[in-house]
């Protein structure tokens, strides 16, 4: 195991921010374990001093009593906005793919 300075944790949680890759993944990319790196996480408070920056995908529901249902899903800046029916299947691919 690579013994690893505070300040050289704060860069691989840095460059794991930048990165977009799943915690899971970075990790395997660059030789860490999971579980260890979400402890030194936690234990030195990150993100409590680094602003990180969410892929949260914000879904707005259909407004009621309208002819065609709309659903919204946002990204940051990006919204695509869906009029009609749609299949479970085909939401679940867009979602998929904005997650990545």
């Amino acid at each position: 195991m690579v013994k690893r300075s505070i300040k050289q944790w704060r860069e691989l949680f840095k460059q794991h921010d930048e990165s977009g890759l799943t915690a899971a993944q970075f990790c395997r990319n660059n030789g860490l374990c999971p579980r260890y790196f979400s402890k030194r996480k936690k234990d030195l408070a990150w993100p409590a001093t680094v602003k990180v920056k969410s892929k949260l995908v914000k879904l707005i529901p259909p407004k009621p009593n309208t002819a065609l249902p709309t659903l919204t899903l946002q990204l940051g800046n990006v919204k695509l906005n869906v009029n009609g029916e749609l299949s479970p299947q085909w939401l679940a691919q867009v979602m998929k793919a904005v997650a990545q």
